[in-house]
């Protein structure tokens, strides 16, 4: 597997392996973990002021809390030939800070960032791969993720000035060593109120990863893709729409 990033790898690895479970389940319990704040505001109590449109009443999709996000994650029904499955969050975005050696890379680092700018009031996780894990592909784990009104717009806009301004950085923290090369992937708008990709390219035996991160009023779902046996691809559009309408449900409850 190399030195690809230590803690996503897991994920990767374990998706497989497994050969995923039927329907996905959260890992993330809003107590600090992955830069979580707390639980975000149950449905009834929020008045749906959050940044950006995604159908919901009075301009937008309010911050989710857990268990909101946990009941929007995608399950098989949802996306007909993909298998769903479980992935750990904490596995995902590790208790130690994920950094850089560049602050213009910083957005981009805070993708896999225990401590992001931004920080999630909330979050949880899942997998994805096309047909199931024996035909190798590429595997997608999804952090959806809550933050407060109006930070996931922002952090959208300078994750894309990111992508165009830092051509490669050296990870710091925990699981930094490897260097990357970052280089924009353009799915065009796959879904929701905004969208990022990339494509992490890493240096030597580091692997490849493309990043999706898809913006839902206040909330956010970053696919972290991976090439089990070939080069990773990033997340389909229509799984991307269908995961950004069920947050869309989950506000409206």
């Amino acid at each position: 597997m190399g030195t690809r990033i230590q803690h996503v790898a897991a994920v990767a690895v374990a998706v497989p392996v497994l050969a995923l479970t039927a329907a996905c389940s959260g890992g993330g319990d809003g107590s600090g973990d992955g830069g979580a704040k707390d639980k975000g505001t149950p449905g009834a109590a929020r008045d749906g002021a959050g940044a950006g449109g995604g159908g919901a009443a009075k301009g937008g999709v309010p911050p989710l809390s857990t268990a909101e996000l946990e009941s929007a994650l995608l399950t098989k029904g949802d996306v007909p030939g993909w298998t769903t499955g479980s992935a750990d969050a904490d596995a995902i975005v590790p208790k130690e800070r994920f950094g850089t050696d560049r602050e213009a890379c910083a957005p981009v680092a805070d993708v896999l960032s225990s401590e992001p700018k931004y920080a999630r009031t909330a979050y949880t996780s899942g997998s994805l791969v096309k047909g199931g894990a024996a035909g190798g592909g590429t595997v997608h784990s999804v952090l959806l993720a809550a933050h407060e009104r109006g930070e996931a717009a922002k952090w959208l806009t300078e994750l894309r000035g990111a992508v165009r301004s830092c051509d490669a950085f050296t990870g710091t923290g925990g699981a930094g060593g490897p260097r990357y090369e970052v280089a924009p992937e353009d799915p065009g708008a796959p879904a929701g109120d905004d969208s990022v990709a990339f494509r992490l390219t890493g240096a030597g035996d580091a692997s490849d990863l493309v990043v999706t991160v898809v913006r839902t009023g206040a909330n956010t779902a970053s696919y972290l893709s991976f090439g089990v046996a070939d080069t990773p691809e990033p997340i389909e559009r229509k799984v991307a729409v269908r995961q950004h309408e069920k947050l869309v449900e989950a506000a409206a409850g």
